[in-house]
């Protein structure tokens, strides 16, 4: 039997299941079954419970996160009192135990949340032209972004970023260099590397690729279905966006 929610002065509700056919929900006074709750009753109170057990496994999980941290605690001052302990066969039982409970707290979370839908997206640098037709690459490496979007990927683009107007002016050499090195930076989280080489590679995309390779980044080479056409109509709706906003001729 569960209890959800007592109401106070000895009224609650429980779901009964020995005893009882069918089990269900029931209301009670001061431990006396009255009556079987009204089916928008059940339907609140089935809410009420399955929300309560999501509260329960959560606090199942951070009693278990924090027993890991404990444990992983003890062996990290282990380490520091004497770093020869890094190597796993001079580990002591409780160092062993800590880590086991480590790993094994990160596969239930990383399980839950793959079953809940939550698997964090896929951190990823997005590599596309920026010099030359400066408008035609700004149009094309936002349809990358979209497609990254559209993959479950969180993408960067810092030649959009920060090309940006008030930002680093691209035509400025000293400027260009301060935004390829802030990009390259980005390769120390990055989990890939995706090109996308329907305008070509250029200088840029080049260094980041020689960028990711140092880094150990996996690259990926990508191209967008149809990006003629999609150019031209994002073009096409820019113009007409621009032409209303003028109004009309005179």
């Amino acid at each position: 039997m569960k209890t959800v929610h007592p109401m106070g002065d000895g009224v609650d509700y429980r779901y009964d299941q020995e005893g009882l056919t069918p089990a269900g929900w029931s209301f009670y006074r001061k431990g006396v079954r009255l009556r079987r709750c009204t089916p928008q009753e059940i339907k609140l109170l089935d809410t009420i419970a399955d929300h309560e057990e999501q509260a329960a496994e959560y606090t199942r999980r951070l009693a278990a996160m924090r027993d890991a941290a404990e444990r992983l605690a003890m062996a990290c001052r282990a380490f520091l009192n004497d770093p020869s302990r890094v190597n796993k066969d001079h580990w002591t039982a409780t160092e062993r135990r800590g880590q086991i409970a480590l790993d094994a707290l990160k596969a239930a979370l990383q399980g839950s949340s793959e079953r809940e839908g939550m698997r964090p997206p896929r951190l990823v640098i997005l590599e596309s032209p920026y010099s030359g037709d400066v408008e035609l690459n700004i149009e094309y490496a936002r349809l990358c972004l979209n497609d990254c979007l559209a993959r479950g990927e969180a993408p960067i683009a810092s030649h959009l970023l920060f090309t940006q107007p008030g930002v680093l002016d691209d035509n400025r050499p000293q400027e260009r260099e301060a935004g390829i090195r802030a990009g390259v930076a980005w390769y120390r989280v990055a989990e890939a590397a995706v090109f996308y080489t329907d305008l070509g590679i250029s200088e840029g995309m080049r260094r980041g690729q020689r960028a990711a390779e140092r880094a150990g980044v996996p690259v990926e080479q990508r191209s967008i279905p149809d990006f003629a056409a999609r150019i031209q109509a994002r073009v096409a709706a820019t113009v007409f966006e621009g032409d209303r906003a003028r109004g009309p001729r005179a």
